[in-house]
């Protein structure tokens, strides 16, 4: 293990007054965004950014001679190097992250040594190979079948749930129409996840995320139209389109606001990050924040669905430009919809009860449990919340209403 240097700030708002304005009811999407952590000289230009699990992050470093995946974490500030040394040294190593599990913290990649990834013709590359990483074993795999799916991903139009699923178009000729389709990289079945009706009607191109806990996925449609569509593991429902462009570097927050580029350009191919509510033409902009927008940089944006934490090789300041890797926390208002509702140190009934929450209380909304638990014959999450005095504490999701 290395460590790596990184710093943890408080929990306070980026701008104190934004979070004054928000707590005080002059909401703006009713969103804190809150920077948690920071560590320096990570390059939009050169690294990519996944979530791997809830205290990982995978920094990939895809291509050159200093190309390798960092696996990092967050709350022990100690990471990991993966480098599988090129066979021929003169020639350079690629790797490209495929599939993640965050659930079970793992993932696959491909690595190829040859001149270049994207010119495999014979006696061009001397290593073509994929393989599966276990983050908390450390133990990795090589992949030598069912692998198929994986050697048209960079066309950009697979999308995969899991090491397993994954979901990619398929056109009709014949009908002139688009399906969804969800394959199993196992055995090649397929399952229609949603039909184009007809020939003008909407139709999903492209998935670019998907969020578990609540049920959406970000898909793209004709003309780079963005589009929410409640996937409930079986099918889809009928996709409401957004204000914003598809972009495959876009990311789902609280499953309804997307994180992407904003209306400030700071040079070149350089724009804000912001995020995006999904009925109105008006981000809000993570304050002091920027990143490449080409569209060659589609890693550039992570987001753990679980506990908001969106993750952006960036640039910070624009004066300085501190290139880095930026960790924040999306909180949104929620309410006490009900008298008398206890509040406890974890997501559990056997937690210790720490207090009493009154009818129309006002917290902000942390995180989720990992799963959903029945109590008294319903079925929601657990959510961390935060209350008036600082304190972080768990309340029941039956009894906490989400503010639009």
């Amino acid at each position: 293990m290395i460590n790596i240097k990184g710093s943890k700030l408080r929990n306070k708002p980026v701008i104190l007054a934004l979070f004054m304005a928000l707590w005080m009811g002059s909401t703006l999407f009713s969103l804190d965004v809150v920077l948690e952590q920071y560590y320096p000289h990570y390059d939009p230009n050169g690294n990519e950014v996944f979530w791997v699990g809830d205290d990982t992050i995978l920094i990939n470093f895809p291509d050159g001679y200093s190309s390798k995946i960092l696996l990092l974490n967050i709350y022990t500030k100690k990471g990991k190097i993966i480098k599988l040394q090129p066979e021929v040294h003169d020639e350079k190593d690629y790797y490209t992250i495929l599939a993640i599990d965050q659930e079970q913290q793992k993932f696959i990649f491909n690595y190829y040594v040859g001149k270049s990834p994207w010119n495999r013709i014979k006696n061009t590359y001397y290593k073509d190979a994929y393989y599966e990483y276990d983050v908390a074993s450390g133990t990795m795999t090589e992949l030598v079948t069912n692998i198929e799916a994986f050697k048209d991903f960079k066309k950009g139009e697979t999308y995969f749930l899991d090491l397993r699923y994954y979901f990619k178009y398929k056109y009709d000729k014949n009908a002139r129409l688009t399906s969804l389709v969800k394959w199993d990289r196992y055995t090649g079945n397929e399952e229609v996840v949603f039909v184009q009706k007809q020939k003008d009607d909407i139709f999903i191109y492209n998935v670019y995320d998907y969020d578990r806990f609540r049920n959406v996925l970000l898909a793209k449609g004709e003309i780079y139209r963005s589009y929410l569509v409640h996937y409930d593991g079986t099918t889809c429902g009928e996709p409401i389109e957004t204000t914003y462009t598809a972009y495959s570097s876009n990311r789902l927050v609280w499953g309804k606001y997307i994180l992407g580029f904003g209306k400030i350009s700071a040079g070149p191919f350089i724009s804000s990050v912001a995020l995006w509510s999904s009925t109105t033409k008006q981000p809000q902009e993570i304050p002091d924040l920027y990143t490449i927008d080409d569209s060659n940089k589609t890693k550039v944006f992570a987001v753990n669905h679980r506990t908001n934490q969106i993750a952006v090789v960036g640039f910070y300041d624009r004066k300085k430009f501190e290139p880095g890797l930026y960790i924040y926390r999306v909180l949104v208002d929620g309410e006490i919809n009900d008298d008398r509702v206890r509040y406890r140190s974890g997501p559990s009934t056997s937690a210790e009860i720490l207090g009493m929450f009154n009818k129309h209380d006002k917290v902000k909304v942390i995180e989720l449990s990992k799963e959903k638990a029945v109590i008294d014959g319903q079925e929601h999450y657990w959510y961390k919340v935060r209350l008036q005095d600082g304190r972080d504490v768990w309340v029941y999701g039956a009894y906490l209403t989400i503010m639009e």
